[in-house]
């Protein structure tokens, strides 16, 4: 499950002591700090899981737990990447936690406007509900926000209330974290109709993801794009190589 490879029959270790003498003795700095900080993951998880079924009788998830891992994980990498002037990210798309749904989103730009594309999976990759419709918008950021906003309508629509939102706009997610006073009037008022839909949810989280790990959705908008064919889609009416693009890859 972990980046690393460790041969444990090789490894004694008995006590925490043993392991950070392990840690600090076998292992080079970075190789170390890694292992530290998906550990930490590791036994946030672990306790979490815990508190779930004694508290609240829920049954053991291992897959869950090993997606909601690697989030983490990959999340911390990158705000790490960025402190240290570089990016590291994941690139290949991740299922949501087993109960949640994940909604990719994105736009496909033309010289006569653009077509927003929205496609939401669930933990086992299964394409759920996929939509795409023209918009009038010529400004990319402008129409990557109507993208999230027909996002947010679809799931609604699904009447699915455990949700990840994923695009490759970081401006986008930042806004819904925190402010968007930087951003021109349209930008924002189309944010805080994002915001009051989100509301609608009992759980939600916005990630921004690089444009590898977003490409289902645009080429969702790209195909519909290209066929003039919009609306709301079944997974058997995409063709092959949307449904299976993610997967491949894993």
């Amino acid at each position: 499950m972990s980046p690393w490879s460790f041969r444990m029959d090789n490894v004694n270790m008995f006590s925490c002591e043993d392991l950070i003498n392990f840690l600090y003795s076998e292992l080079d700095t970075t190789t170390r700090d890694m292992v530290v900080l998906y550990a930490s993951c590791l036994f946030e998880q672990i306790w979490r899981a815990r508190n779930d079924i004694v508290f609240d009788s829920k049954p053991f998830d291992l897959f869950g737990i090993h997606n909601w891992i690697q989030t983490q994980f990959s999340e911390f990498l990158c705000e790490k990447g960025k402190n240290e002037g570089r990016l590291i990210r994941n690139l290949n798309w991740l299922p949501p936690p087993e109960g949640w749904l994940k909604v990719n989103t994105d736009v496909c730009m033309r010289d006569s406007g653009g077509v927003s594309a929205a496609i939401v999976r669930d933990s086992s990759g299964f394409i759920l509900a996929a939509y795409a419709r023209p918009t009038t918008f010529f400004d990319p950021l402008l129409a990557e926000i109507a993208a999230f906003l027909e996002g947010i309508r679809l799931v609604l629509d699904l009447g699915m209330d455990t949700v990840v939102f994923e695009g490759d706009c970081e401006v986008i997610a930042n806004s819904i974290k925190s402010t968007s006073e930087e951003l021109n009037w349209d930008a924002r008022s189309m944010l805080m109709d994002c915001k009051a839909l989100l509301q609608q949810l009992q759980v939600w989280e916005v990630c921004s993801v690089p444009r590898e790990a977003n490409k289902t959705a645009h080429n969702l908008a790209k195909w519909s794009s290209d066929v003039n064919t919009f609306g709301l889609f079944k997974a058997s009416a995409l063709p092959y190589f949307i449904c299976n693009l993610d997967l491949a890859d894993q």
